[in-house]
């Protein structure tokens, strides 16, 4: 995965900015879900299908994510 010249991408729209925005904020929050089912309960105790689910959602977020940077390029 390489990582986008920041200098070809500071020229995004407002309208592309709050959506990697939004992204980005689902992105983490689904994958604080897992920390804290970790974490807080000291072992996870959603089901491992639920866990990968998870992780595929936020997967996906991060594509979008790097959608929109390609678009912006």
């Amino acid at each position: 995965m390489t990582t986008p010249n920041l200098n070809s991408v500071k020229h995004l729209s407002l309208d592309s900015i709050d959506e990697l925005y939004k992204l980005t904020e689902q992105t983490k929050s689904l994958l604080q879900i897992v920390v804290n089912d970790g974490h807080d309960l000291e072992g996870f105790v959603s089901s491992q299908q639920v866990i990968i689910g998870t992780l595929w959602t936020a997967l996906d977020l991060v594509a979008q994510i790097r959608h929109q940077i390609d678009l912006a390029q």
